[in-house]
């Protein structure tokens, strides 16, 4: 439920950034190209580091961790004005996503049994990324009517809410209790 949410508030994530950087600052599309760039690199960065931070601090704290810091990354954008600024907030966010992202694709694999695999998967992702359309849709609605900057600050504060209500579920236990078995800290 908490990744349909956060897929839901964040899937027009991209878009509202270009409508940003286009609309409400004014800037070419250079600076939309380079802001987009600069956030690409923090999925690079979540894909060296993933393995080593969830094996350090297990699914639960990682996961939750990640989509907090994301969040806030996403409400710092909606307050800078700054083009360099941005880059760097969309990168974390970006390499938050990523840690999330690549921990629940493994958590999902590691616990679903091989026949099942492309099953649970499918519907896994049917179900989680239905709303993100509609969640795109309001957000780019949201920006013409309020501004960019405002909804990024909305966005921020709902997947820093949503991911720290992850903390009064299940999802958050001992590092050692969910790492993947053979492997040790």
């Amino acid at each position: 439920m908490l990744l349909s949410v956060l897929t839901f508030v964040t899937y027009g994530l991209t878009d509202l950034v270009i409508y940003l950087l286009k609309h409400d600052l004014g800037r070419p599309d250079t600076s939309v190209g380079y802001v987009l760039t600069a956030g690409t690199v923090g999925t690079f960065v979540a894909s060296a580091v993933v393995a080593r931070v969830r094996r350090r601090l297990g699914f639960g704290a990682v996961w939750v961790s990640a989509f907090s810091i994301a969040g806030i990354a996403v409400a710092a954008m909606g307050l800078s004005r700054s083009v360099p600024v941005i880059a760097v907030l969309l990168t974390v966010h970006l390499a938050c996503t990523g840690i999330a992202g690549i921990c629940s694709m493994s958590l999902r694999q590691e616990v679903t049994p091989g026949h099942l695999l492309g099953r649970v998967t499918s519907s896994f992702w049917t179900i989680h990324k239905a709303l993100g359309p509609f969640g795109a849709a309001a957000a780019t609605a949201a920006a013409a009517g309020f501004g960019a900057f405002a909804v990024c600050v909305a966005i921020g504060v709902t997947a820093l809410a949503t991911a720290l209500s992850g903390t009064l579920t299940g999802i958050v236990r001992s590092g050692a209790a969910q790492r993947p078995a053979g492997e040790t800290p």
